[in-house]
């Protein structure tokens, strides 16, 4: 349960990075229509990541967390 408690850290700029990745990600992957908050975001998500890939965007977060945690575990 340690383990996994070390990838969930809300107070880490990383962990926060990662989780912008990821649901950036998703949100291109799914095309979630929220209204009143799905034309403010998608514009942002475009000028923030361009076109890539949400595979990339992803992928990409996962890795930001899980190196995030591998150095916290290492220092400890």
């Amino acid at each position: 349960m340690d383990r996994l408690q070390s990838y969930i850290r809300p107070t880490s700029l990383t962990w926060w990075t990662g989780i912008i990745l990821i649901f950036s990600g998703l949100f291109r992957v799914w095309g979630v229509e929220i209204p009143h908050l799905t034309p403010a975001i998608r514009p942002l998500i475009d000028i923030l990541f361009g076109s890539s890939d949400p595979g990339a965007l992803i992928s990409a977060g996962l890795l930001a967390i899980g190196i995030r945690a591998r150095l916290a575990r290492g220092a400890e």
